[in-house]
């Protein structure tokens, strides 16, 4: 199962495109931040990221790529780096 699989299941989303449009809870954030990252690959992370913000957001780390994701599904604004 790939990461957009995993998080499909997770979110319970009947097609994988309700990941489009779907508002997660701060609970389902939760869930999804217990993903661990040694059954996915930063490829795998990458087209994670890029399926579900529409535009390819660079990530260097699982942890990052799934923060990203979080943030896009909770529909709030990315913390700024500095």
């Amino acid at each position: 199962m790939d990461l957009l699989e995993s998080i499909s299941s997770i979110l319970h989303c009947q097609y994988m495109s309700d990941l489009h449009y779907i508002k997660i809870t701060h609970g389902q954030a939760d869930q999804l931040r217990q993903l661990e990252d040694n059954h996915f690959t930063l490829s795998d992370c990458q087209d994670a990221v890029c399926y579900i913000c529409g535009d390819d957001v660079p990530c260097t780390s699982f942890q990052e790529a799934k923060q990203v994701i979080i943030q896009q599904l909770l529909r709030e604004e990315p913390e700024t780096r500095q």
